[in-house]
């Protein structure tokens, strides 16, 4: 890494994922930017790291400009920056780190990292990628924002999000439900794996409280799989003009 580490038992950690073989290129330069350092040295975060994907290119085009941001920043807590590069083994490493320091995830809207991110009951923010056609991710965050596992953010403008992101710890769903009998122990493991259905908070007998068609699709998909442990890192639903054909 290029700047020392400097972690201690006070540290905060915001990790920010991007995606891996299509890394979202425009949310790396969002988090880079003064509004976005700014909101996360006010929240008191130490340390921002940024998983850049084979975007290497647009990390390291961004990242002198940000680094010189928050050293010359006097008014505010000093705020280290760091990149990796994609990890075929996952992100696990990272997600603990982030849970024991109370801190924060930013990440796109793939289905898989949303799922692994939230098996470790912390703060996600999610940004779905406005310029995708049949944009499911908008659709995916708005339905999981609305039960309350995770603060939906816009690319153009991180601040907001990471900001009500603190508030926001105080009320989050758990996740699977209290009630599912499958509640993680310190997010590092579980009694038994939480089921992926309970993503969106419904029963298998409820299917009729979904609010749209494409909850409802993301419901017949995700059921597939047994547990988060047998799910695929990322889900395909069906897109607007395929569930229109059918």
């Amino acid at each position: 890494m290029a700047e020392s580490w400097k972690w201690t038992s006070d540290s905060k950690l915001c990790f920010v994922t991007t995606g891996a073989t299509a890394p979202f290129t425009a949310l790396i330069e969002s988090v880079l930017t003064p509004s976005c350092l700014g909101a996360l040295q006010e929240g008191g975060f130490t340390h921002l790291l940024v998983q850049y994907g084979s975007a290497k290119d647009v990390y390291d085009k961004c990242v002198s400009t940000a680094r010189s941001y928050v050293h010359n920043d006097d008014d505010k807590r000093h705020l280290i920056i760091d990149g990796i590069d994609f990890n075929p083994d996952g992100l696990q490493a990272q997600f603990q780190l982030v849970q024991r320091s109370k801190g924060l995830v930013i990440s796109h809207a793939g289905s898989g990292s949303i799922l692994e991110a939230l098996r470790y009951q912390i703060t996600l923010i999610v940004v779905p990628n406005t310029a995708l056609l049949d944009n499911h991710q908008e659709e995916l965050a708005v339905a999981m924002e609305r039960n309350n596992y995770l603060v939906r953010g816009h690319v153009t403008d991180l601040g907001p999000a990471i900001k009500k992101s603190d508030d926001f710890r105080k009320k989050m769903s758990q996740f699977p439900p209290i009630t599912s009998g499958k509640h993680p122990r310190d997010g590092l493991g579980t009694t038994s794996e939480p089921h992926v259905k309970d993503i969106l908070g419904v029963t298998s007998q409820q299917p009729h409280e979904f609010r749209s068609d494409y909850e409802t699709a993301l419901w017949d998909k995700i059921t597939t799989y047994g547990d988060i442990a047998q799910a695929p890192r990322s889900i395909s639903i069906p897109t607007w003009k395929e569930r229109k054909r059918s």
